[in-house]
């Protein structure tokens, strides 16, 4: 029995034996866990700037904007840009066809060549009564015999050339002198010994004599005096003559028609320079183009639309970021703004704040231009 009893245990040890030896190589095969290699990652220490970023939302306040308009009605045959592109300062934006453009140009030159051709040759179709060289000759003529009859008149009045002593006098009060018969007074120099005539250069009867035969005249006296009633007449009717003729002068257009009046030439020419000036500024902005550089921000218009005639507009205008695509005016064609002249106002968290300092750059994101972005 305790034999028995001996194999019996000896069976279990065995048994239990083979169990443990299994159960730890199954464990050691299947369930034990595989063992973690650490692995390490070395580099040299360095100083270096902490980049930090803080996002912020707002608006934008646009100090410089134009908006472009054609100053002729037309039809569009070029649109250059597209919104968000930048141009540069002459940079064509948009064009419409100027065919009739050249053509009223070219009408409104010609009417100013001949305006001024009218004008050049205002005198040489005046009828012969207003005519500038006729008139001009008049006023010499004139002139002429207004200097002859005062030439005259100082010839009724006789005075002396000489120094001497009167020794005779040939004419008394009303007698009637002429230049080249008797002379009127003789006189002799101071030593008696050279005798001289003295005359009237005129013809005249004697109205006064102021010298004796003995008195000693001088230079420059007053001798004596012939009735000058006609001379005086006949200067008072050339001098009415010369002024007769100045005035046809000064007023000889006025006098014409209307085809010779030297204003209404003149206007004629100021309003056809102005028509000319007109169509040469339409036939230049038949192509917008930039004045400086920008962003373009909207195009109202397209390749065969036709365009209204409006014109340039400088605005000072604020738009938000969403709204900054629009363009004021209906009649706009193209619309920029200068970029440079771009404010943001932000909203920055309080948590933020410290982050930031003067000077530093920001980008910005603008929604209404697709996402564009500025710094």
């Amino acid at each position: 029995m305790i034999k028995q009893l001996k194999k019996q245990w000896k069976l279990i040890a065995i048994v239990a034996i083979i169990l443990s030896v299994g159960g730890y190589f199954a464990y050691s095969t299947y369930f034990k866990p595989t063992a973690v290699t650490t692995k390490y990652i070395t580099s040299t220490a360095s100083k270096t700037n902490l980049n930090q970023s803080v996002s912020a939302t707002g608006s934008i306040v646009i100090g410089k904007q134009r908006n472009y308009g054609f100053r002729a009605a037309g039809s569009i045959t070029e649109i250059s840009v597209k919104v968000g592109d930048t141009v540069a300062t002459g940079q064509q934006l948009a064009k419409i066809d100027d065919t009739s453009l050249q053509n009223t140009l070219a009408q409104s030159s010609t009417s100013l060549d001949q305006a001024q051709n009218n004008f050049a040759n205002r005198n040489k179709s005046l009828p012969t009564q207003y005519d500038t060289a006729n008139l001009q000759e008049s006023i010499n003529n004139a002139q002429a015999k207004v200097d002859t009859d005062n030439a005259n008149l100082s010839n009724y009045t006789l005075v002396s050339t000489q120094t001497g002593k009167i020794t005779k006098i040939n004419n008394v009060v009303g007698d009637t002198v002429s230049s080249g018969a008797t002379p009127f007074m003789v006189i002799t120099d101071q030593y008696g010994t050279n005798m001289r005539n003295i005359n009237f250069a005129t013809t005249g009867k004697i109205t006064d004599s102021y010298k004796r035969v003995g008195d000693t005249l001088l230079v420059g006296d007053i001798i004596g005096l012939l009735d000058k009633t006609q001379a005086q007449n006949t200067l008072n009717q050339d001098s009415s003559l010369l002024r007769q003729t100045q005035n046809n002068f000064a007023n000889r257009y006025k006098s014409a028609s209307t085809q010779y009046d030297e204003a209404n030439l003149q206007d004629a020419i100021n309003t056809a320079q102005v028509k000319v000036n007109t169509d040469t500024t339409n036939l230049d902005t038949s192509s917008l183009k930039a004045d400086f550089p920008g962003l373009v921000i909207a195009v109202n218009a397209s390749v065969g639309a036709s365009s209204s005639a409006s014109g340039n507009n400088d605005t000072i205008s604020t738009a938000s970021s969403t709204s900054s695509g629009g363009a004021s005016g209906s009649s706009s064609v193209i619309s920029i703004i200068d970029p440079n002249s771009m404010i943001a106002s932000l909203t920055v968290p309080e948590s933020d704040i410290t982050k930031l300092k003067l000077g530093q750059s920001a980008q910005l994101t603008l929604d209404a231009l697709d996402g564009k972005q500025f710094t």
